[in-house]
C-alpha cells in the first residue's frame, strides 16, 4: 500500500486523509515523538487538519536521557554525527523536543492540548488514561490499562519477522504496567547536573526545578500504591 502511494506522489497530507476516509468514525492517531525535533513539523499538523489534539508527554529528563542511552536511540533517530555521548544526547534530545513543543503550544487552544506525566501514568494508568479517554472523546476501555495483553493482534512487530518493536524493543519481556518504571533511574552526582537550559525547561513544565530525582519518582509511585489499596486494586 505504502509503495503504491509513493509511486503515485501521494503527499502526506493527502494520505492522512485516505486514512481517515477509511477509518470511518474513528480517530486516527500518530505517534511519532520524532516530530517534537522539528517545530515546522508541529505547525504542519497545525494547518493539516481540522481542529487536531495534542497529548504532550512528559518525563522525568534524567530518567529520558538514562533510557535513550540504554535502548541506543543515537542510533535510531536521524541524528547527524556528533561527539556527543548517548546520556548527554538524550537530554539535548528532551530539551529541544520540550523546548518546541512549548513553543508550538502557545497557538494551540488549551482544549486541544493535554499534558501527561510519564511517571503518573505508569503509578497510576487507570487514571491517566480515563483523562485520556475524555480528552480525546471516546469511551474508556479496560484494555487501555492492560496493553500487553493480545499482542498478537496488535501492530508491535518490526519490519522484519526478527526484529524487535519499533517503538519499545522491550516490549515484548513484559505482561503488565510497572509502576517501578518510573523509579529506575538512581542518579549520581555526576547525573544531577543538567544543563542550564534542561533545568529552565523543568520549571517551566511545573516540576519546580527539584524533582528530577529519584526521591520524586518515589512519592508519585507510593502515593499510586496508596490509591491502588484503598479501591482493592492492586495491579493495573
Amino acid at each position: 500500500v505504502m509503495e503504491s502511494h509513493e509511486r503515485s506522489g501521494l503527499t502526506a497530507k493527502a494520505f492522512y486523509g485516505w486514512l481517515q476516509e477509511r477509518a470511518g468514525n474513528r480517530v486516527v492517531v500518530d505517534k511519532s515523538p520524532t516530530y517534537a525535533l522539528d517545530l515546522e513539523a508541529l505547525h504542519n499538523a497545525e494547518h493539516g487538519f481540522e481542529e487536531p489534539r495534542y497529548i504532550h508527554l512528559i518525563r522525568d529528563p534524567l530518567a529520558m536521557s538514562h533510557s535513550f542511552e540504554s535502548y541506543h536511540m543515537d542510533q535510531i533517530l536521524p541524528l547527524l554525527e556528533n561527539p556527543y555521548s548517548g546520556r548527554t544526547l538524550g537530554e539535548l534530545v528532551w530539551t529541544l523536543s520540550h523546548r518546541n513543543i512549548l513553543e508550538f503550544a502557545e497557538i494551540v487552544p488549551a482544549e486541544r492540548l493535554l499534558r501527561l506525566r510519564f511517571e503518573e501514568l505508569v503509578a497510576d494508568p487507570r487514571s491517566a488514561m480515563t483523562e485520556v479517554s475524555r480528552f480525546l472523546g471516546v469511551d474508556f476501555e479496560e484494555s487501555l490499562v492492560r496493553p500487553y495483553e493480545n499482542l498478537e493482534s496488535k501492530m508491535v512487530d518490526g519490519l522484519y519477522s526478527e526484529s524487535t518493536p519499533m517503538g519499545d524493543t522491550r516490549l515484548l519481556e513484559r505482561d503488565h504496567i510497572d509502576p517501578k518504571a518510573a523509579i529506575t533511574v538512581t542518579p549520581t552526582a555526576a547525573d544531577q547536573v543538567l544543563g542550564k537550559p534542561t533545568r529552565h525547561l523543568v520549571r517551566q513544565l511545573g516540576d519546580g526545578g527539584g524533582q528530577t530525582t529519584e526521591a520524586a519518582g518515589r512519592r508519585r509511585f507510593a502515593d499510586a500504591a496508596r490509591r491502588r489499596r484503598a479501591t482493592g486494586n492492586s495491579r493495573d
